[in-house]
């Protein structure tokens, strides 16, 4: 779902709103990558830039 938002181009709200909807677990800003992810989200990365932050800070990406 996450991968889903960040090429939607969704921000925090309409991500947090999607993940709710799905059923996943929601971003935890305490939890390291969740707050890579949510730095992304609120600067505009999409999916491409996110996951070179992820990986940046040896993170899991949200890769294929």
């Amino acid at each position: 779902m996450l991968r889903l938002a960040l090429a939607m181009g969704c921000d925090l709200i309409e991500t947090r709103r999607l993940l709710q909807a799905a059923g996943t677990n929601e971003l935890y800003c305490k939890d390291r990558r969740d707050a890579i992810i949510i730095f992304c989200i609120d600067h505009g990365y999409g999916l491409q830039r996110t996951d070179e932050e992820l990986y940046r800070f040896g993170e899991e990406t949200l890769g294929e």
